[in-house]
């Protein structure tokens, strides 16, 4: 959550496109482009500026403000469709309503974050039957 909110206050603090996706891998510093119905962002993900406002990360052009790698290998973490959510330069993530599904593997436990069109981030609790 704290990244999601990080991209969206550069977003309107640079006055420039930000994106954050899914990474390749927990070592690489490259984004996921697996996009299935669901994609997972379990490997962790980076936040950058997204220079060319192409949603992808461009090396040698785009700044990566953060990167996030799990902690724990029982925590799964899926978002409903997306690899990667781009916040523009007023916060906002028009394209991008999106939920992210946490699920900890060992107690069944599942909770959402839900990104809304207008960049805010909810928490949602839910049920084990998501995971």
């Amino acid at each position: 959550m704290a990244d999601l909110m990080l991209a969206r206050s550069e977003s309107v603090t640079q006055g420039r496109s930000i994106s954050v996706c899914a990474l390749d891998s927990p070592s690489a510093e490259t984004c996921t482009t697996d996009s299935g119905d669901t994609s997972d962002w379990t490997n962790g993900w980076l936040v950058f500026v997204d220079v060319d406002e192409q949603n992808d990360l461009d090396s040698g052009t785009d700044e990566i403000l953060s990167i996030y790698t799990p902690a724990a290998d029982f925590v799964s973490l899926r978002n409903d469709s997306k690899d990667s959510i781009q916040f523009n330069r007023q916060g906002g993530a028009p394209l991008f309503n999106s939920t992210f599904t946490f699920c900890h593997e060992k107690a069944s436990i599942y909770n959402a974050l839900v990104l809304s069109s207008t960049g805010r981030v909810a928490y949602k609790a839910g049920d084990s039957s998501k995971c």
